[in-house]
């Protein structure tokens, strides 16, 4: 519990690393409020493991080597509730890997890949238990700016054993970044959530009711079917999946579902996806506009709440079985139905409105509207728009005034206001 994990090197390119928090054969382990970052393997793992239920909650996992979070061949398995962070590879921070970008082996492309980890991982390794990912559930996440949001992979004689099975993704927020030119010039593959075919063997495997934010083009938000050598039977590349309610907002890429048969080149839009054959309504229920958070331009997890008047409030599917309450434990649903995404935005409460500024010697005045239901107020500020920190200069204001001192003369100042009650903020 509360603890902070650090450990080199970084660059290590087919495995043999070491994790921040690591349980192997270790059943119903739980790695809770800790901080995991810069290590030479994943964050926080769980592997080899045919008993299960380890459980991890209120982590913040960072630029970790490979994966923030990794559950692999391992069975009822429950990460909720966490933070996964990534950032573009930077090659000061690989310690030693004496790869060169005209190494003839292709690792330079593998650890430029791997430095940018992917979010929550899951898969079947081949330790000679057979494959037993099963029954794993994953929700109320926030992922910014990692290689990936969701994935899955098998290895050796669990590829033909291995798949998605009884799985369960949902009411997560996931931010897409923008692919480095680094990352860019190695054909590095960036996205949201990574679906594979898994030779058929996918079964109950559920994704409903996430956030995914596309970056630019040449990233994805949703890619499934056929990977490697597989090919999908026509009819089949929505197999064992149910796929619903997701918010997806890619104003930079027109075409960002990558779905296929055996090409991993195609790409559609979001019309020409619900079109493809082989699934149960996939798509129903999706929304397409910007999900309007709080500020998705840092690396905060609570900068991630839908505002009042987001599309993804009330727009999810009712999905008790496999989620009742949010990231910040606020019991869903608040409005009309479940919201979209990590939160779920409090119920008679609304965000202020008609906030001023008016610029004083070093100081800063500052003057709102009411919020219906707020019990009081935070105050964030940034120095350019849009980027405010995450972190409040003020907290638990009972009036809607605030004077901002000790500023610089000069300087630019920018202001939100958030109001707060006992079910959140907003």
């Amino acid at each position: 519990y509360f603890n902070f994990m650090q450990n080199w090197p970084r660059s290590w390119v087919w495995g043999g690393w070491g994790g921040g928090v690591s349980f192997q054969s270790t059943p119903t382990g739980l790695a809770d409020g800790n901080i995991s970052m810069l290590n030479g393997g994943e964050g926080i793992l769980n592997f080899d493991n045919t008993t299960g239920g380890t459980v991890f909650r209120n982590n913040v996992s960072a630029d970790n080597w490979s994966c923030d979070y990794y559950m692999d061949n391992a069975p009822n398995g429950l990460m909720e509730g966490n933070l996964a962070v990534g950032h573009a590879p930077d090659p000061a921070n690989w310690y030693n890997s004496g790869i060169l970008p005209s190494d003839p082996s292709g690792d330079y492309f593998k650890v430029v890949e791997l430095s940018r980890p992917g979010a929550f991982c899951t898969g079947d390794e081949d330790y000679g238990i057979g494959a037993n990912l099963n029954n794993t559930t994953i929700r109320n996440n926030v992922v910014i700016n990692a290689r990936s949001g969701a994935s899955y992979g098998a290895e050796g004689d669990s590829v033909a054993k291995g798949g998605l099975k009884n799985f369960r993704f949902v009411n997560n927020t996931i931010l897409v970044p923008t692919m480095s030119s680094l990352e860019a010039g190695q054909g590095t593959s960036i996205g949201g959530i990574n679906i594979p075919y898994n030779n058929g063997n996918n079964t109950g495997a559920y994704y409903e009711n996430n956030i995914i934010i596309g970056g630019n083009t040449g990233t994805y938000a949703m890619a499934g079917g056929a990977f490697d050598t597989q090919t999908v039977p026509a009819g089949n590349l929505f197999l064992g999946l149910t796929i619903d309610h997701n918010l997806i907002y890619a104003p930079s890429n027109t075409t960002p579902f990558i779905w296929n048969g055996g090409d991993w080149g195609t790409t559609y839009t979001h019309a020409q996806w619900l079109a493809l054959a082989g699934g149960p309504g996939h798509g129903t229920g999706d929304v397409l506009t910007d999900p309007d958070l709080m500020n998705p331009n840092t690396d905060g997890a609570l900068d991630k709440i839908p505002l009042p008047g987001s599309p993804a409030i009330d727009a999810g599917a009712s999905i008790p079985a496999f989620v009742t309450t949010d990231f910040l434990g606020v019991s869903r649903p608040q409005g009309a139905g479940y919201d979209i995404g990590a939160f779920e935005v409090a119920a008679g409460q609304s965000a202020p409105t008609g906030l001023t500024a008016t610029a004083g010697n070093a100081s800063v005045s500052l003057s709102w509207t009411a919020s219906t239901g707020a019990t009081s107020y935070n105050v964030y500020r940034g120095t350019t728009a849009g980027s405010e920190s995450s972190t409040a200069i003020a907290t638990g204001i009972t009036v809607t005034a605030y004077s901002d001192t000790g500023l610089t003369n000069g300087t630019p100042y920018y202001y939100k206001v958030a109001a707060v009650n006992s079910d959140g903020t907003s």
